[in-house]
């Protein structure tokens, strides 16, 4: 087991975890000046804010006795906040065999059944476009917050309806100040446009929105000041 802040503030590029590891405690690296990191097999749970503040980090990956990610009550996920604030982050990619978690295109997914069904995270530095599965029915507040680099975001047509799922932890502003996003295409089958959901947009300029939505939430588009249509 590694503790809590074992390695915090750390100034190692690279760390390399013993095979005999179980677990990886809340801030465990957070800090530290780590540019890329694997879990080793073996591990099976990984705390909350492992890598907070890691400003050079831009590569994890998450192997395949992961279960679980993040802050849990009981046996339910609370909050992604392992990756927060880590500006150079630009892919996160898991093990095939991973049966809790799956990675596409960089970005981090809830994987059930062996398909990809919930959005979990979008890494900051991750750029161009993104197209997201049909298969996703959920995506999580903040997914996509102070990302800098994606331009576009595309969602297949949904094999069910989508919902953004509301966590006071990490907010409700799916999209929020993603600087240079321009475009998105949200999925038929969407209800709702959640609050703050493209909050400090600043560069938006085009919104799909589909005639299924039947609510706009407060503020969902403050500060879009280029949106056109």
């Amino acid at each position: 087991t590694i503790a809590d802040g074992a390695f915090k503030g750390v100034g190692a590029k690279q760390i390399v975890l013993p095979t005999r590891t179980v677990s990886v405690g809340n801030g465990a690296f957070a800090n530290s000046e780590l540019t890329s990191f694997s879990f080793p097999e073996g591990v099976r749970e990984v705390g909350d804010e492992v890598f907070a503040n890691c400003d050079a980090l831009t590569s994890i990956h998450i192997s395949s006795t992961v279960e679980k990610l993040g802050e849990y009550e009981g046996n339910e996920l609370k909050s992604m906040n392992c990756f927060s604030v880590c500006d150079a982050l630009t892919e996160i990619t898991v093990a095939a065999e991973n049966e809790y978690f799956g990675a596409d295109q960089g970005l981090l997914y809830k994987k059930e059944n062996g398909k990809l069904t919930e959005l979990y995270f979008c890494p900051r530095a991750k750029s161009g476009k993104v197209t997201i599965p049909g298969s996703i029915t959920k995506v999580w507040s903040s997914a996509f917050e102070y990302n800098t680099n994606v331009t576009e975001v595309v969602f297949e047509d949904s094999e069910s309806t989508l919902e953004v799922k509301g966590n006071t932890n990490l907010g409700t502003g799916v999209f929020g100040n993603c600087k240079v996003l321009k475009k998105v295409v949200l999925p038929n089958g969407l209800v709702s446009v959640a609050e703050q959901m493209f909050y400090g947009c600043s560069s938006l300029e085009y919104v799909f929105i589909p005639n299924t939505v039947t609510e706009i939430g407060d503020k969902a588009f403050y500060n879009c000041f280029a949106l056109a249509t």
